[in-house]
């Protein structure tokens, strides 16, 4: 991390005698109180240099002075001296702290003591212990009972349990990274190993307070809810097993599954099949769909309708029919839809002649159609189908029964309209 150098605000003080490039003191007229600090040499002149001084001797000569930038020349006796002030201490430390590195050196130690005697260096060194601050330790031994720490000299100072409380054997384990904050009198551990369950290569080892949350035998078996970790009712083998050694064993029932149900196989879907029980669903075969049947009944695999775009729950069913346009007056069913229909669009079309063609809906009791009729439109509120090859001669048709596998149309000719056939497009509407 970089140093943080500390200000002197309104020092000023000249060279006593010359600086030779490479020299490590500086004879002065005065000596800056704060140390280290970063000086100032023939500020505004060619010559100006920043030196780094860490430390002063005999009253009048600063030591481990190096250059930091600036001209690298000498300097001649009485050359004007200034230093970093508040505000340019203020900026560096702003930008020490602006980046990961940087903060984490200011707050963050490794323990460099023994056991229940810890010890960190921060960087940069806090002035004293003041309530409030906040520290990140990463603590290199197990506490064997209450422990101190001492951060920067600054004084060893007891570590409690968050709340002020007292530690115990293992609040503290090797390598842990924990938050310490000084309340004014001692450091309050924020994160300690019995808060935690610890996962290490051997498996799962519940810390004491986990231990004591953990709930017994006869609580699983009563049931009881006194806030412990597990407290369930009791329960089968057919439903979860409760080892009473673990907190929650993982152990296999049946054939491998962790649900008693009889089958673990890919493809089990799982429902309720009502009063809480949980019921299995199989497989279904290829290309099936899940069918809901609603409240009060279970689901279901549906197959797909084997003929025709849609499955067996299909809101619509396409078709095409045709018609001689000579054919005599008739009643004619129209069946293979799959379902009743509420309603019929019709698109009709004359394969003889231009612009012979309507389009039209018909629900069983209003039909509706719009016809052209070569440049000229219209419209019929009685027909459905309404082809007019012109004075009045063709054929119009309207449904007169909605069935449970199609529709019926009535046919009636017009007049001798010619020859010619009528192909007529539908969608049943369901």
């Amino acid at each position: 991390m970089t140093d943080l150098y500390e200000a002197n605000d309104n020092y000023s003080a000249t060279l006593t005698a010359g600086y030779t490039v490479g020299q490590s003191t500086l004879s002065v007229t005065a000596v800056p109180t704060n140390l280290p600090t970063i000086i100032t040499a023939g500020y505004d002149t060619d010559k100006e240099t920043q030196f780094i001084v860490t430390g002063s001797s005999g009253g009048n000569t600063l030591t481990g002075v190096s250059r930091l930038k600036g001209a690298n020349v000498n300097l001649d006796n009485l050359t004007p001296l200034i230093c970093i002030n508040n505000e340019e201490f203020q900026n560096q430390f702003l930008t020490m702290i602006s980046s990961a590195d940087g903060l984490a050196s200011v707050i963050f130690g490794a323990d460099g003591g023994s056991t229940d005697t810890y010890v960190v260096t921060l960087s940069p060194v806090p002035a004293s212990l003041t309530t409030g601050l906040t520290i990140v330790v990463k603590f290199n031994t197990l506490n064997t009972g209450p422990a101190t720490i001492n951060v920067n000299s600054l004084g060893a100072k007891a570590i409690k349990k968050f709340g002020g409380g007292a530690l115990v054997t293992g609040d503290i384990i090797a390598n842990q990274v924990s938050i310490l904050v000084y309340d004014g009198t001692n450091f309050q551990l924020m994160s300690h190993s019995n808060m935690l369950i610890q996962h290490d290569n051997d498996g799962i080892h519940t810390s004491a307070l986990v231990t004591s949350l953990k709930a017994t035998g006869a609580e699983i078996t009563s049931g009881l809810e006194d806030a412990k970790i597990v407290t369930p009712k009791a329960l089968s083998d057919a439903k979860l097993l409760i080892d009473s050694a673990a907190i929650i064993s993982n152990k296999t029932l049946g054939t491998g599954t962790k649900v008693g149900l009889g089958s673990d196989a890919q493809g089990d879907i799982y429902y309720n099949a009502g009063s809480g029980v949980l019921a299995r669903l199989p497989p279904g075969n290829s290309g099936e769909f899940l069918k809901t049947l609603g409240a009060g009944a279970n689901p279901a695999w549906a197959a797909l309708v084997a003929a025709g775009m849609n499955y067996d729950d299909a809101r619509f069913k396409v078709g095409i029919i045709s018609r001689d346009i000579t054919a005599a007056n008739e009643a004619v069913a129209y069946t293979g839809i799959g379902f009743t229909p509420k309603a019929v669009v019709f698109f009709a079309t004359l394969n003889a002649g231009v612009n012979q063609r309507s389009q039209g809906v018909d629900d069983g009791t209003t039909p509706f159609s719009a016809i052209t009729l070569g440049a000229s439109d219209g419209y019929s509120t009685t027909e459905s189908i309404y082809i007019d090859t012109g004075a009045s001669k063709g054929q119009k048709a309207h449904i007169t029964t909605l069935g449970a596998d199609g529709f019926t149309l009535t046919w009636t000719k017009s007049g001798s309209p010619g020859s010619g056939t009528i192909y007529v497009i539908y969608i049943a509407l369901r």
